[in-house]
């Protein structure tokens, strides 16, 4: 009788270690997803800005090169 409390107890340790794992697996899986997440977002912020001051400053030229021609 004690012995099959002992394999048993020891069978439910297991299933709970194995359960734990998983859950700590599934946890590390969602911050690892959202990091990568995170880190492409910002990376397609960094491009949009650079676009935009890429824009602004093509637009700044143009202007100077306009007003620099209305001077001649």
């Amino acid at each position: 009788m004690l012995g099959i409390l002992v394999t048993t107890l020891a069978q439910k340790e297991r299933e709970v270690k194995s359960e734990r794992e998983r859950r700590e697996r599934e946890e590390r899986s969602k911050r690892e997803q959202q990091h990568r997440e995170d880190t492409l977002r910002k990376e397609q912020q960094e491009r949009e800005a650079k676009a935009s001051r890429e824009k602004a400053a093509k637009r700044q030229r143009a202007k100077a090169a306009e007003e620099a021609k209305a001077k001649r």
